[in-house]
């Protein structure tokens, strides 16, 4: 004798498509086999919606059922999986027993089978009832044709409460147009009945930078959006650490370069999407950190909490850190008036993290004393080196009023104490020779520009050398590029250098020059003094060696420029769900912007880009290809595994969930989140504040003052 069914419970894939079959096919009774393990307990995975239109019995129709049956069990047979039984959704509202067809079907399951057949009678009218009243469950044994009614009790749906709250959404949204069955196959073959209803394409994205915003753009570009879902629908959400979105464009392009930051109005017609959503004010973190105290500003969450919700996460937080010179009297707090170029730059741009009075002590930006700046060093010779010269010589105290930052959107506080710096000269110190000079002829050309600051020459034989070795690069373009920079500098600048005049600010270049150790003066708090620095020398290969001798200079602030680096996302504790982090390299391990773990291992669902994918190199517009390379391979994975009925690589299945069913994650629904409405808000009260003073728009330098606005 079979053994006895006692219980069956259904999956939410598996009740998600009954109900669509029935939404989409009302006013017909509708048939479908229940898929997944047998047992005592029955455990349906998942439905395969059969009928609409031929249920009553017919020697056709068993013939095609028959047929059809074979198909079926060489299609579960690939995927480890059974047939358990049968499901009915009758036309009729007061039936209380099953069609012949489906008494039939679940004979012949039986007749196979070591377990009964199960075979459900739902009521299409309770589907979406609060509580599961809508099925009966019939049992059909091999030995006995008759069926055997079970008790309610023992028949239930994973999340029931929660799933129906989302189907309602889903049927008034007409999402059940997406399935197919059998009939509909005959009707048209290329559509696939035995197609498995993933969850929709849900991208968390970590960082609301440009390599987040044209991820999400090409994301959901990606998307039919004129039915509402296309593929069976997408949603990306942005969590952002700040209250304020766009990263880098907002805080680190420097406000002489206004067209720069006209990417913002892409970002916010992204923003305007109905499938996208931005939380503000979140910090993402490795794992559940302490509790937070009752002052604290900043919403928390974890990666293990998130990966429920979310097919796939894109890690695009950028590089927020600075690499260290690792010299004497380079570490944080051993000298005032030294400071690295990324928390310069936050600071002239108004980042909270630069203003946070917590963070405001004698080391800070803030606190430097002006009157005794005449000498700025800065260490490196990239664009950012020249932005940060370019700021300090036009908003010095010497700078002509027109040809200050007044009219950007530089903090009122940072203008003031610039004006205050009694800079005379501004000297960049490049390791390497002129040939290897890493700024853009656009930057250089500012600079020399500057109508009221001359350039010191570079000396003919550090120049000459480099000009020479220029007309040998092989690559066109890099030849061209070079060729024009090192023209400019022999041309030099608008206002003529003369020498022996003390010309007040005046800036050069120091090349050849690699900083050897900083000292402070003789206070009992010491700021900078004087630099020494090793004189190198470029070897056959090109590469800046050390000749063993040091020459010194006294400096009254420096500015290091070497570079930036990502960081990897906090924690205190052990993470759930670990986010790995190569800390030689100082990126998220990845191949091809999949995120690995240090044994090579592709992370399910797991995705990085930007700087954080490949160290901070290129301009907005290789962030961009990068990012659409990323989306795109993201969309490609997705729906490949969508045709084939697989969800593997989705993060939601790895942390247990095989659907995302909740819009919000639960972790951050009761803490403090900024929305893009809400930033919106904040944006025209800055613009507003910016209007009175003449400029774009006065930055809020704290987040307690952004969420003042907004309360």
């Amino acid at each position: 004798m079979a053994p006895e069914v006692k219980r069956v419970e259904l999956d939410e894939q598996a009740y998600r498509k009954l109900v669509w079959h029935a939404s989409k096919y009302p006013a017909s009774t509708v048939v479908g086999v229940l898929i997944g393990s047998a047992g005592s307990s029955a455990q349906v995975t998942d439905v395969i919606p059969l009928l609409h239109h031929w249920v009553q019995l017919s020697p056709m129709t068993e013939a095609g059922l028959a047929m059809l049956t074979r198909k079926i069990e060489a299609y579960l047979k690939e995927k480890d999986q059974k047939i358990l039984g049968v499901y009915e959704v009758p036309e009729s509202l007061d039936s209380q027993e099953l069609s012949s067809t489906t008494v039939l079907l679940a004979q012949k399951i039986a007749a196979k089978s070591a377990y009964p057949a199960l075979a459900l009678l739902v009521d299409g009218c309770k589907l979406l009832t609060p509580k599961l009243t809508a099925i009966k469950a019939f049992v059909a044994s091999q030995d006995n044709k008759a069926t055997k009614l079970m008790s309610t009790s023992e028949i239930s749906v994973k999340n029931y409460s929660k799933l129906v709250s989302l189907l309602d959404t889903e049927v008034n949204e007409g999402k059940w147009k997406a399935l197919a069955d059998w009939d509909d196959h005959l009707e048209n073959p290329q559509l696939n009945f035995l197609a498995v209803l993933a969850p929709p394409l849900r991208l968390a994205v970590v960082g609301s930078g440009p390599s987040g915003f044209y991820a999400a753009s090409r994301v959901l570009q990606s998307f039919d959006q004129s039915n509402g879902t296309g593929d069976n629908g997408v949603e990306v959400h942005m969590f952002e650490r700040l209250p304020t979105p766009y990263g880098l464009v907002r805080y680190g392009v420097a406000p002489d370069h206004p067209e720069v930051k006209n990417v913002e109005h892409k970002f916010n017609e992204v923003a305007q999407d109905p499938r996208f959503q931005f939380f503000g004010n979140v910090r993402v973190t490795a794992a559940s950190q302490r509790p937070k105290s009752a002052s604290s500003l900043v919403s928390e969450v974890c990666v293990s909490e998130l990966a429920p919700y979310y097919t796939h996460i894109l890690f695009a937080y950028g590089a927020s850190d600075s690499r260290p010179l690792g010299i004497p009297g380079s570490m944080p707090t051993e000298l005032r008036n030294v400071f690295h170029a990324l928390r310069f730059v936050e600071w002239y741009n108004g980042h909270p993290d630069a203003h946070d009075p917590a963070q405001q002590d004698e080391f800070s930006l803030n606190h430097v004393d002006g009157d005794h700046i005449r000498r700025v060093a800065i260490v490196g010779a990239g664009n950012v080196a020249l932005d940060v010269a370019r700021v300090l010589l036009r908003q010095c105290a010497a700078a002509p009023q027109e040809e200050t930052l007044a009219h950007t959107d530089v903090p009122e506080p940072v203008l003031q104490a610039l004006r205050t710096w009694r800079l005379e000269e501004v000297n960049l110190y490049v390791r390497r020779g002129a040939a290897q000079l890493a700024f853009t002829n656009k930057e250089l050309r500012e600079m020399l520009n500057l109508s009221y600051v001359p350039f010191r020459p570079i000396p003919s034989d550090q120049l000459d050398p480099a000009i020479q070795h220029v007309s040998t690069l092989k690559e066109p373009g890099q030849k061209r590029a070079m060729t024009r920079l090192l023209g400019q500098l022999r041309k030099g600048s608008k206002m003529p250098y003369v020498q022996n005049e003390q010309h007040i600010p005046r800036w050069g270049m120091h090349l050849l020059r690699s900083p050897a150790a900083l000292h402070g003066d003789s206070g009992s708090s010491p700021a900078l003094q004087t630099v020494d620095w090793n004189v190198t020398e470029m070897d056959e290969s090109y590469r800046a060696v050390s000749k063993g001798e040091k020459v010194s200079s006294k400096e009254d602030l420096l500015i290091a420029s070497v570079g930036y680096r990502s960081a990897p996302l906090e924690s205190d504790a052990e993470s759930q769900m670990s986010v790995p982090f190569d800390s030689s390299r100082f990126v998220i391990p990845n191949i091809r912007n999949r995120v690995v773990d240090q044994q090579g291992n592709i992370q399910p669902g797991m995705f990085v880009s930007g700087w954080l994918a490949t160290g901070p190199v290129g301009v907005i517009v290789s962030t961009m290809f990068d990012a659409f390379g990323v989306a795109d391979e993201m969309v490609k994975e997705w729906r490949s595994q969508v045709s084939a009925g697989e969800n593997a690589s989705f993060l939601c299945t790895e942390a247990g969930f095989p659907e995302a069913l909740k819009e919000v994650p639960e972790a951050i629904r009761q803490q403090r989140t900024v929305s893009y409405k809400q930033w919106v808000e904040i944006d025209r009260a800055e613009v507003k504040r910016g209007k009175v003073l003449e400029k774009p728009r006065e930055k809020f330098l704290t987040v307690a003052e952004m969420l003042q606005v907004i309360d």
